[in-house]
């Protein structure tokens, strides 16, 4: 049995060999997200520490291919890997909700990481980089309008001032959105596999109950220590993550009322989308917040 899984492992590392090769040969880096995935399995099927040794095994290869450099193309894929140690063990416990969490806060974990470790080993600062970045981009007039900044040279720079100040923010939300891709991902891959596999889906997901007043005693402290510090950055991340939160909220909310209206399969995913893409993070936090503050899927599934 211990032989039939080691060669499970190992074909398991194969696979993610030849993927960074054929992601190094054509440029199509989008083809490591299999990785995640393998990852994700492994440690669904065969526990969190084998799935570690194949996460060191990507890491591995990465570096041997990359001649001991770090290739910026390959590191949102580790992250996401890295996260997948963490989704694949807590979904075997059928932990669906922790499973998403604990992911979340593994790949922020594994980005610190990363960031320490490309300034101090590579010396490469990846923040100054995306700093310099935000700063260099061309941002149109219309935008500096629909956000309430002055549509001059000071209402650009103010703009860009503070997407510098929530990069902290922004990151944890890209991280969190790409973590969820994962999640389905790996829910639509174990039903192909697994015809006996069920997974809760997003619909079903809830804040932790009372997260109104856990909400407002958060934005309490960050106004107070904003008060203390005239410091305006921390306070405009806690927002931001605050409305990230109901966002994801409002989300669920989304798909479980297109759930509740019957629809196959791709038209649920391409009204959601559209929903999605129309409301935006401030639409979609609000109708996060209405749906925790008045129980409303909570009481759908009480009515039936």
């Amino acid at each position: 049995m211990d032989n039939l899984l080691n060669k499970e492992v190992m074909l398991y590392s194969l696979v993610i060999l030849v993927l960074l090769l054929m992601a190094k040969l054509t440029g199509a880096s989008i083809l490591l997200i299999a990785a995640p995935l393998i990852i994700a399995f492994c440690s669904y099927r065969q526990g969190w520490l084998v799935a570690v040794l194949l996460l060191a095994d990507f890491l591995l290869f990465q570096f041997l291919l990359s001649s001991f450099q770090l290739n910026l193309s390959f590191q949102p894929y580790t992250v996401l890997a890295a996260a997948g140690v963490t989704m694949g063990y807590k979904i075997k416990q059928k932990q669906f909700e922790e499973s998403l969490l604990y992911a979340i806060v593994t790949a922020i974990f594994a980005l610190l990481i990363l960031l320490v470790s490309s300034k101090y080993i590579f010396n490469l600062d990846l923040i100054a980089l995306i700093i310099k970045e935000v700063k260099a981009v061309d941002i149109p007039l219309s935008i500096l309008e629909d956000n309430g900044f002055a549509t001059s040279e000071l209402g650009l720079q103010q703009l860009k001032n503070l997407i510098v100040e929530i990069i902290p923010a922004m990151i944890v939300m890209v991280i969190s959105i790409y973590t969820f891709v994962l999640y389905w991902l790996f829910n639509f891959m174990m039903k192909m596999v697994d015809k006996q596999y069920k997974a809760k889906p997003i619909s079903q997901f809830y804040l932790p109950e009372r997260p109104i007043l856990g909400t407002a005693i958060i934005l309490l402290v960050a106004f107070i220590a904003t008060t203390i510090t005239d410091n305006g950055v921390f306070v405009s991340n806690v927002l931001y993550l605050v409305m990230l939160l109901f966002a994801f909220n409002g989300v669920a909310l989304i798909f479980f009322v297109l759930e509740r209206g019957r629809w196959n399969a791709f038209l649920r995913v391409v009204a959601a989308i559209f929903l999605i893409a129309f409301l935006q993070l401030i639409g979609l936090s609000i109708v996060g917040w209405v749906d925790e503050a008045f129980g409303l899927r909570r009481k759908a599934v009480k009515r039936g």
